[in-house]
């Protein structure tokens, strides 16, 4: 399971300039499923994380960790 660094997350795009809804129109994501992914709240498929680390220029580890089922 991939886990959000929620801070992190949030830092990497407020650094960027941008709010919810331009990483929204950037990733295709819709802003609800965003919202929950920013606040931690969310799963996320491993295309999804790739799509926000490229939009907002990061590495996998800075704003993602992998958990393993049962931890």
């Amino acid at each position: 399971m991939i886990k959000v660094r929620t801070g992190n997350i949030k830092k990497a795009r407020i650094e960027q300039g941008y709010n919810q809804s331009d990483v929204c129109i950037g990733t295709g994501l819709n802003i609800a499923t965003y919202s929950q992914i920013e606040n931690g709240k969310a799963s996320l498929r491993p295309k999804t994380a790739k799509k926000l680390c490229d939009f907002l220029k990061k590495q996998f580890d800075d704003l993602f960790e992998i958990i393993e089922k049962g931890a």
